[in-house]
């Protein structure tokens, strides 16, 4: 989508104590009412939630929430994923919450926080609001609404970005195609998320959160070494990696993610990186590669 469109964002919210009005934020829907296009993200891991609030019901929650992944993507698997829906005049939302399902009780859609806006990149645009806006809401003391902290180094782990890449994938229809793969090399090494053809494309999540500069370079030096291990494995067969990278906030540890990045990318084998924000790209990858039997 070239030109910049208007568009609609609301959350979907747990309430694990009604009567204290404590909220996780678990969700972000996204409509872009002129262009007809839409797509919601929620939360897949329930660490958080139950780090926040012990006495959250955890499972109910997390069989809720995957049913409401499966609904969009059997939708989108019904519908394509780029179809387009009829926005009725002052309800921009009631389609999305016709796909979605009742979502009653504890887990509710926050109308009165409706966030509006206008993107050039839709997909772009709800990936940043839901990397900032899937934290704790709580009540101040003065009774008003206070937003949490947003998720720190320690916080957004690995596997909020496997659940990220899990979600595209999905949507996709690409995720239940991946397998588990380990290669053979001075020491082996398992990729949990690949796909083979004759060629083997690894996709895997890498986070460069931490909290000094020296340990976010760390990480990619660990992972440059580990790719590069492999190069004995690589020049006997086509070995494609695309990793999806977290980035941490703050310049200087930016500046030496984006070092480690670069390190990453030059490694033995062949290496495309993706930043979280670009998960939509990595799955149009994911997709050519499954679609078409071989490398985009």
């Amino acid at each position: 989508m070239s030109d910049a469109t208007f568009f609609l964002a609301m959350p979907l919210r747990y309430y694990p104590d009604l009567t204290t009005g404590e909220f996780l934020n678990v969700g972000i829907a996204l409509v872009c009412p002129d262009a007809g296009w839409w797509d919601l993200r929620v939360l897949t891991q329930m660490r958080r939630v139950s780090r926040l609030f012990p006495t959250a019901q955890v499972e109910s929650v997390s069989r809720v929430l995957s049913h409401v992944v499966d609904r969009i993507s059997a939708y989108k698997r019904k519908q394509g994923p780029s179809v387009e829906l009829a926005f009725a005049p002052g309800e921009p939302f009631a389609l999305v919450k016709q796909i979605v399902g009742e979502t009653i009780g504890a887990l509710r859609w926050s109308e009165g926080d409706v966030i509006e806006g206008v993107t050039e990149h839709p997909e772009s645009e709800l990936n940043r609001l839901f990397e900032t806006m899937i934290h704790a809401g709580r009540r101040s003391r003065g009774g008003e609404d206070e937003l949490g902290r947003p998720a720190t180094a320690t916080t957004v782990a690995r596997d909020e970005l496997t659940a990220l890449m899990r979600f595209e994938f999905q949507a996709r229809d690409v995720w239940r195609r991946l397998q588990p793969v380990t290669i053979e090399s001075y020491t082996p090494h398992t990729f949990r998320y690949a796909y083979q053809n004759g060629h083997l494309h690894v996709f895997e999540p890498i986070s460069l959160l931490a909290r000094t500069p020296e340990r976010v370079f760390s990480k990619g030096e660990t992972w440059r070494g580990r790719l590069d291990r492999l190069t004995d494995y690589a020049s006997s067969r086509r070995f494609s990696f695309y990793a999806l990278i977290q980035l941490p906030e703050g310049e200087e540890l930016r500046e030496r993610a984006e070092a480690a990045v670069k390190m990453i990318e030059h490694a033995n084998v062949d290496v495309t990186t993706f930043t979280a924000n670009r998960v939509a790209d990595l799955g149009r990858v994911a997709q050519m590669v499954i679609e078409e039997g071989g490398a985009p």
